[in-house]
């Protein structure tokens, strides 16, 4: 039922800039859009390519992830200065998008066994969910700490929040919020993706509900120290 249902979602998600591309594309060769409207046609048909490239790039990584012998390239990293480096990099970005940002990292190392491409698209994906969903004037928080044998990350914003509705059923793939799908902006597949990057860590990803204040949308990730391999 649900590889049915993950099946139906995929056709409808995709028809939609499909058709798109398709009529603009039919219009243009037949010569029926004006010449001053041309370029605003051509860069509609850029746009909802990148989406649906960007739709099957995810179900396949999803898929890849999925198979019990996917191999984590896994390295012994100080997962303080990789999240910090991260978002020192994402920072001009951010304030271009009108977005705060406040990080709470310890200077002290604190060393995991992570593969680095896919924990740097977990907090990619993170990233892009908060900006997507949440209007200028937001801050982004980002802390760390030691907890229990695992180091636990929180990213969390102080934005519009997460309706209860979709807040249930969150990590499952092709769950978005109204504007995303209106918009033609998310995938829904972003945060199946993370939660199963963390998993293959061994670790565990939540949404806190209720969130602390002063945060309105808080994710938790923990990940254990001690981990000497994945499955």
């Amino acid at each position: 039922r649900e590889k049915q249902k993950l099946i139906v979602d995929i056709s409808h998600d995709l028809k939609t800039p499909l058709t798109v591309i398709q009529g603009y594309a039919k219009a243009l060769s037949d010569q029926r859009v004006p010449p001053e409207k041309q370029a605003q046609y051509i860069a509609a048909i850029y746009q909802k390519s990148r989406l649906a490239t960007d739709m099957v790039n995810d179900l396949f990584l999803l898929t890849q992830m999925e198979h019990p012998d996917y191999p984590l390239q896994l390295e012994e990293t100080d997962f303080c200065e990789f999240v910090k480096s991260f978002f020192a990099e994402k920072y001009m970005e951010l304030t271009e998008g009108g977005f705060g940002l406040s990080v709470d990292i310890p200077e002290a190392p604190m060393m995991l066994p992570i593969d680095r491409k896919l924990m740097r698209r977990l907090l990619e994906n993170l990233l892009s969910n908060a900006m997507k969903y949440n209007p200028p004037g937001t801050t982004l928080y980002v802390a760390m700490g030691k907890e229990n044998q695992g180091v636990a990350l929180t990213v969390a914003d102080d934005g519009a929040g997460i309706p209860e509705e979709i807040a249930r059923t969150l990590f499952q793939p092709f769950v978005t919020g109204n504007r995303a799908r209106t918009t033609g902006k998310g995938t829904g597949l972003g945060l199946s993706i993370a939660q199963k990057i963390v998993q293959m860590h061994r670790g565990e990803m939540s949404l806190i509900r209720p969130p602390r204040k002063p945060y309105k949308t808080e994710f938790r990730i923990r990940i254990p120290i001690q981990t000497d391999s994945a499955s």
